[in-house]
């Protein structure tokens, strides 16, 4: 996961960024080349929020299988070709949305220039 610097524009990687407090949540994630800290977005979903993505994805499926019960055997592999289209477009869409840093307030005076 890399994110741009507000401040400076520096790519801020797991591998170069800064920790000052890893138990404090506004010193835990700071950019190397200005020492301006962020808050990150809590990254673990809630089990509810999973659970009712799978619940959605389980109402979408059998509904599928609804329609295409009556239709023939040979279009559930067409069932199976759209669900899997779906999981990959959710998939897709959630590796992809950026995070929005937000600044913490505090600064480490250690790596000002």
């Amino acid at each position: 996961m890399a994110n741009k610097c507000l401040s400076c524009e520096f790519k801020i990687t797991a591998r170069n960024q800064l920790c000052d407090d890893y138990r404090d949540p506004a010193k835990a994630y700071g950019c190397p080349a200005c020492g301006t800290f962020y808050l990150l977005p809590a990254t673990n979903r809630s089990w509810r929020r999973r659970f009712i993505i799978f619940l959605a994805l389980v109402s979408f499926n059998v509904a599928l299988s609804a329609v295409f019960s009556f239709v023939s055997v040979s279009s559930m592999w067409l069932e199976a070709g759209l669900v899997a289209l779906l999981v990959v477009v959710i998939l897709v869409f959630l590796a992809l949305r950026s995070v929005t840093l937000v600044d913490s307030g505090y600064r480490s005076d250690q790596y000002h220039e």
